[in-house]
């Protein structure tokens, strides 16, 4: 094997051995499988392979060379391999047949299962937290997560919009900077208590809310406030809705039922009106008579 090609092997992090086919010793073995098993390096090569492989699998591993040998193709499989003080680790094993000096050898490649599955637990988890920050992101309302110190620690695309913020600026500011100053003492002393007696507060209480945006500029919201726990410390996270259409609606509303009203009330004394009228009219032809 040149230099170079032994450097390469050597510096993969997967564990690879090359034994040969008709002897099955190793000829070589790269660090990463000598780590994993415990063993020297020197120690390993002119070892007999199957001497990693647990007893009760030392079988079905001979039927699986017999296949390989007959030009069968061995993909990634479960084994158990075992270590130099005699602790098993699991692992997913690949052979294929190579040249080697000359000679027809069986390339191992193995990986250790925990690490495979670490691998797909922290793969799962970016697509999760990728899936979050999409979904969190394309969220109509604006949600801002608030430390127990008043401090923005995370903020939506809607959150920045909304308030009038460049993407991203709006971390690492203050809660009462959404808010007109007339609020922002009060508010502070609100957000303390909330955080000695957290409690839910979804949207549809109807309370007069202000939001202020950073041209100053206000308009109306409903908020909803959950307790939440952000990498160990206490924060809150808050859901805030522009509400201006929803004001200028239920004026109109307002206004609508008011001229209903007005127009009910019209309606009446026009109705009494004419009862009046008619009264009078039955009394005059009673007179009318009489007056001839």
């Amino acid at each position: 094997m040149s230099e170079r090609v032994q450097g390469v092997l050597d510096a993969v992090p997967l564990a690879m051995g090359m034994h040969g086919r008709d002897d099955e010793r190793w000829v070589y073995v790269n660090p990463a499988m000598a780590s994993l098993l415990g063993y020297e390096r020197d120690r390993m090569v002119g070892a007999t392979a199957l001497t990693i492989v647990a007893p009760e699998q030392r079988e079905r591993i001979r039927d699986r060379r017999a296949s390989l040998y007959r030009g069968e193709p061995i993909g990634f499989n479960r084994a158990t391999w075992v270590r130099s003080d005699g602790s098993l680790v699991s692992v997913e094993v690949s052979a294929t047949l190579v040249q080697y000096e000359g000679t027809e050898s069986v390339l191992v490649i193995g990986r250790d299962q925990a690490d495979v599955e670490r691998q797909g637990a922290e793969q799962g988890l970016r697509q999760s937290e990728t899936m979050f920050r999409d979904l969190y992101d394309a969220a109509p309302d604006a949600i801002v997560l608030v430390g127990d110190d008043g401090i923005v620690l995370l903020a939506n695309a809607e959150a920045h919009r909304a308030f009038g913020y460049e993407a991203g600026t709006l971390v690492g500011s203050t809660l009462e900077e959404l808010l007109p100053a007339a609020l922002r003492a009060a508010h502070a002393r609100h957000r303390e208590g909330y955080f000695v007696a957290s409690r839910t507060r979804r949207m549809g209480e109807r309370l007069d809310l202000v939001g202020q945006r950073r041209d100053g500029s206000e308009f109306p919201v409903d908020i909803s406030l959950g307790p939440f726990s952000y990498l160990g410390r206490r924060a809150v996270l808050a859901v805030v809705r522009d509400v201006t259409e929803r004001k200028k609606l239920e004026e109109s509303l307002c206004q609508a039922e008011e001229r209903l009203r007005q127009a009910q009330k019209l309606e009446a004394v026009g109705q009494l009106t004419a009862g009046v009228a008619h009264n009078f009219n039955n009394m005059l032809m009673g007179v009318l008579p009489n007056l001839e």
